[in-house]
């Protein structure tokens, strides 16, 4: 792991300690037409173990091993047929893509082809430089921060969360604004910072 700050990853790391069958085109969906308003991008390591779960958009933490490991949703339509670029070892075939597709909540659905990402530290934007947080806040964050690591929130989708600068910085994989607006409610603002990994195209 190489985050920039101390970060609590909350979906558990996929382990890799078995070879795994060499990986195939899923059996699901092939890409499918969507208007350009519905679409989302990331650029994201896609790792595939060959199991039942297919390939997988790491939008958390990828572990530093090799092959790495990683936790995420599944990519819906993926054929590693049609794309460069990529590694295998033991089984686990991954490479770092620009994916854009429809997100349902749970996988996202290739909606045009993935390309070769040309700067894989882009997968998630980082946070605009934010002025010093008010430290009266600090109990907030704590509690926030207790609530993201125990699950104990409304929202399911949380990849990672850690104390930046005097705030909770939470990634999920998908926020319209409604997650920010429910941290605000619930624990006032300027506390959490949520960070959605898919952004519209």
């Amino acid at each position: 792991m190489c985050p920039a700050t101390a970060v609590v990853l909350l979906l558990p790391l996929a382990g890799c300690a078995a070879p795994a069958p060499t990986p195939t085109s899923t059996s699901v969906a092939a890409p499918t037409a969507a208007t350009a308003a519905d679409e989302l991008t990331a650029t994201s390591t896609v790792l595939d173990r060959g199991d039942e779960d297919g390939p997988m958009l790491c939008l958390g933490l990828v572990g530093e091993s090799y092959p790495p490991t990683c936790s995420g949703p599944q990519v819906v339509g993926w054929d590693w047929a049609t794309v460069d670029g990529e590694r295998a070892v033991s089984g686990v075939t991954w490479g770092d893509f620009d994916v854009v597709g429809t997100w349902d909540g749970r996988a996202l659905t290739l909606t045009r082809p993935p390309t070769l990402a040309v700067d894989s530290a882009e997968a998630v934007d980082p946070v605009p430089p934010l002025p010093p947080a008010d430290p009266a806040k600090a109990p907030q964050v704590d509690q926030a921060l207790t609530d993201y690591v125990e699950g104990t929130t409304s929202d399911a989708g949380t990849l990672t969360a850690g104390e930046q600068a005097g705030r909770l910085h939470v990634t999920v994989a998908f926020d319209d604004g409604t997650l920010q607006r429910q941290a605000d409610e619930r624990y006032g603002s300027d506390v959490v910072v949520i960070i959605s990994a898919l952004k519209p195209v």
